[in-house]
């Protein structure tokens, strides 16, 4: 996975409702979007109370979602500004200038002007040491390199071997890694002196070193107070330098020839090469074609003799003829066993078994020219009554049971008891396999009578001293010792080997099963001459975004934070200095009245489930690149109730990979007190899908809260009560004329299935833009509560003033009243000097949690 995000959209999931986008109504109400959302080239002020659900230390707040009586009005409030006279500026068209870069001459500052045209805030005397090292360089200089290589290397030894009973084989046990290490250097040594020029350059803009470069095409926004340095380093394609090491050391292991790979192939044990068993080459009948009777194709092995086989050769029969009775004949013929020449010959077979010259599945056997399971063979005997093949008996029962390894010596892959007589091993033997040590092609005495498999597989029995009567148990006249006393003795190891020509039993003796033996490695590292390297200062490049200066709109939040914010998550430190916090909000205003907010997409971390907001700004990572992310969707400038959209986007990242589901709904609150699809909410309040009682939308803000009466009595006209005091009138204000849209976000880690999701309510009321707004968080529900269930309300704006007038000038898109920069937002009075900054936000909410600090 590489570090480039890839992004796959694909279509709605949602099988219960339909996206509405181009289509021309959604069979609701419509109004214009400009009647309900704020324009932008007028000064507003909105000043909303603040509901929340976090603590300010030192002394924590009460919190005022679930007690909302506690809510300080004049304290827990939130404003929203907008700043008309402003535009937001690097753009492309004055990108010329941006790109080019300077030699950086620190001992002539005057040269092409550099400094006069790079260097913001500061002054330009004759030297100037940019970048602090205590040198003043004109750009250019000859210098070496001096290349360090540290080569290393690291194995393990074999300590012991263990037999694993249930997988039947041996398991090896390892020692710590060991390590070896060297560090090899060339620096002005004979002809590996590499030297090259170091030039360095000074711009605003690397378009040139800084690769791989996209065109400046978007709005550019650049600190220009800030410097990053970058190196780029231009090899040579004909001059190397070679570094070499090479590491000896030993290391134990299983020998090439261990006794545990060992494959036997003396099957017989008679120390001998044999030849394969002799066999019919008729067939499972056992029968010949010169004796078949034509009573069909049979199995001989279970009566143990031919079968529709007879006693004289038959009459029909003639030497040479092509005459199959019992039709058990192999006819290359291929996998349907139909030859060219049959009647019903349809063509040759598809996998090319078909004339292949050899014996392929579903073709005769007879005359095959190979052993075939069932067909007779002379069972070889090697002359000795042989004892029960040693087993390793797992459950010491003293009975062999299934599972029970044991000593395979006559290769049937069976367990043995003791032969009463000398008997074969009851299945047929091909050519013994041996070991050609000098290459003649054939066996020859002395070369060894096995093979060596890939894996330890052969099961070993230590067979010591004449028996004796403590003897574990007695097998060939030898004392055997047990399997786990073996494999944890550090003596040497006697096997049984074979037979001699008297049949007397043959032992070899293995002074250890685990060797130390010499290896090396040897480890090389090439690198190019160093031709140059380019070193380049520019300016740190803050946002990317598309469009024009005109396209973007700067609005600010701002509220009380009585104790000071965070000035750094990390460390907790709290900057004082300020006594409110603060985010900055870009809105971008399409031609149809589309509404979208520049954000940085945030994705959390593995694995999710943050509970504070330390946590959160840890837990959390943001893309550098700003992105639009919709915010009020409209369709010819056009704002509709039953406007529904979703979308779901595969997000493949460096850290994960992740599923954003992003839902849009938009539902028109009448206030009309008729139960409706729109705007519905149970018994509880709650809201809910289709018919319900209106829900009920008020503000803290009226413009007329009562009449006098000629008594001195006042007459409230939220609640039509009578009090003495008007400032008892409730302030609230029903609204009648509201779009309700409801916006949707579900993040989830594929891989642990993580979710995080956030839904942003806006209540946009006529004439009065955003008149509440709230934002809920949900993580994955436990398993016993249902999927969706886990939202929570942790904060909620309720308009109480509000104050909207002309900019009083006209604004140009040729000439705009006031080109900023994010990073010189910290120098305008008008921003109070708060500094561009990222921060999480969903909507015009920060992303906080309780106890946030």
């Amino acid at each position: 996975m590489g570090c480039e995000e890839y992004f796959k959209e694909t279509s709605s999931v949602d099988s219960t409702k339909e996206n509405t986008f181009g289509k021309s109504s959604t069979g609701g109400v419509e109004g214009n979007i400009s009647d309900y959302f704020y324009n932008f080239d007028n000064e507003i002020y909105a000043h909303f109370l603040y509901y929340s659900e976090f603590e300010s230390p030192p002394n924590p707040q009460t919190n005022t979602i679930n007690t909302p009586t506690n809510l300080d009005v004049n304290q827990d409030t939130l404003s929203l500004f907008t700043f008309p006279e402003y535009l937001i500026d690097l753009t492309p068209a004055n990108i010329a200038l941006n790109a080019k870069l300077y030699r950086l001459n620190e001992t002539n500052s005057n040269d092409n002007e550099w400094c006069s045209n790079l260097i913001v805030n500061g002054s330009c005397p004759e030297k100037l040491d940019f970048n602090s090292d205590s040198t003043f360089s004109d750009g250019k200089h000859e210098k070496f390199v001096k290349k360090d290589t540290t080569f290393s290397i690291s194995w393990v030894d074999l300590d012991f071997m263990q037999w694993d009973s249930a997988d039947g084989r041996y398991k090896v046990g390892l020692s710590e890694p060991n390590t070896l290490d060297s560090t090899d250097a060339y620096l002005f040594s004979g002809d590996t002196t590499d030297t090259y020029d170091s030039l360095i350059y000074i711009g605003v803009l690397d378009t040139v070193y800084n690769l791989p470069y996209t065109p400046v095409e978007n709005l550019q926004y650049i600190d220009r107070a800030e410097w990053e340095q970058y190196d780029t380093t231009f090899l040579s394609n004909t001059v190397f330098h070679t570094l070499q090491k090479t590491f000896r050391f030993n290391i134990s292991v299983l020998g090439p020839d261990s006794v545990m790979f060992r494959k036997n192939g003396d099957c017989d044990r008679d120390g001998e090469w044999d030849a394969a068993e002799i066999y019919s080459d008729y067939g499972s009948d056992w029968c010949p074609d010169s004796l078949e009777t034509g009573a069909g194709s049979c199995s001989a092995a279970s009566i143990n003799e031919p079968c529709n086989c007879g006693s004289s050769i038959n009459a029909d029969w003639l030497s040479g003829a092509n005459i199959d009775p019992n039709d058990d004949n192999w006819r290359d013929c291929g996998w349907d066993g139909i030859c060219s020449d049959d009647p019903n010959y349809e063509g040759a077979d598809f996998n090319g078994t078909e004339g292949n010259g050899v014996w392929d599945t579903n073709e005769g056997l007879e005359q095959n020219g190979k052993y075939d399971l069932g067909e007779y063979f002379v069972d070889r005997t090697n002359g000795v009554v042989d004892p029960a093949e040693l087993f390793y008996d797992r459950v010491v029962d003293g009975e062999y049971g299934f599972g029970d390894s044991f000593e395979d010596r006559n290769c049937n892959d069976d367990w043995d008891i003791a032969e009463t007589v000398d008997a074969g091993n009851g299945v047929w033997d091909d050519d013994e396999e041996y070991i050609d040590t000098n290459g003649n092609g054939s066996w020859d005495s002395g070369e060894p009578l096995y093979t060596m498999s890939e894996k330890p597989v052969n099961f070993l029995a230590n067979y010591t001293t004449v028996f004796a009567d403590s003897c574990h148990q007695e097998v060939y006249g030898k004392c055997v010792k047990g399997i786990d006393k073996l494999l944890a003795s550090q003596e040497s190891v006697t096997l049984f080997s074979h037979y001699d020509a008297s049949g007397n039993a043959q032992f070899v003796t293995y002074d250890s099963l685990i060797i130390t033996m010499p290896d090396s490695t040897t480890r090389s590292a090439i690198f190019a001459d160093v031709d140059s390297i380019v070193t380049v200062f520019s300016n740190v490049k803050i946002e990317s975004l598309p469009g024009t200066a005109a396209d973007y709109h700067v609005t600010k939040t701002k509220w009380f934070e009585p104790y000071g914010i965070t000035a750094n998550p990390e460390s907790g430190a709290i900057d004082t200095l300020r006594n409110y916090n603060y985010d900055y909000h870009i809105f971008k205003v399409a031609e149809d009245g589309k509404i979208s907010k520049m954000i940085h997409p945030e994705y959390f971390n593995h694995y999710g489930y943050y509970d504070n907001f330390l946590e959160l700004k840890k837990g959390l990572w943001e893309e550098a690149i700003a992105r639009e992310e919709q915010y009020i969707y409209s369709f010819g400038g056009k704002i509709r109730s039953n406007e529904y959209f979703y979308k779901d986007t595969t997000i493949v990242t460096s850290v994960a990979e992740y599923r954003v589901e992003e839902k849009y709904e938009v539902q028109f609150c009448d206030g009309d007190g008729q139960k409706d699809g729109d705007c519905s909410v149970d018994n509880n309040g709650n809201p809910i899908e289709g018919n319900g009682d209106d829900e009920s939308i008020a503000i803290p803000m009226r413009k007329i809260l009562f009449t006098q009466n000629t008594n001195g009595t006042f007459n409230c006209l939220a609640d039509q009560s009578v009090v003495s005091d008007y400032t008892d009138c409730s302030m609230d204000s029903a609204l009648t004329d509201v779009y309700k849209v409801i916006r949707t976000k579900t993040i989830t880690m594929v891989g642990n299935g993580v979710e995080f999701g956030t839904r942003n309510t806006v209540y946009l009321a006529k004439g009065l833009g955003i008149a509440i707004d709230k934002l809920e968080m949900r993580w994955t529900e436990p398993f016993w509560e249902s999927h969706g269930n886990g939202w929570k309300e942790f904060s909620r704006l309720e308009l109480k003033t509000l104050k909207s007038g002309s900019a009083g000038r006209v604004k140009s898109v040729f000439d705009p009243v006031h080109k900023i920069s994010l990073d010189q937002f910290k120098d305008e009075e008008a921003l109070e000097f708060d500094p561009y900054r990222y921060a999480p936000t969903y909507g015009i909410h920060r992303l906080r949690l309780p106890n946030e600090k």
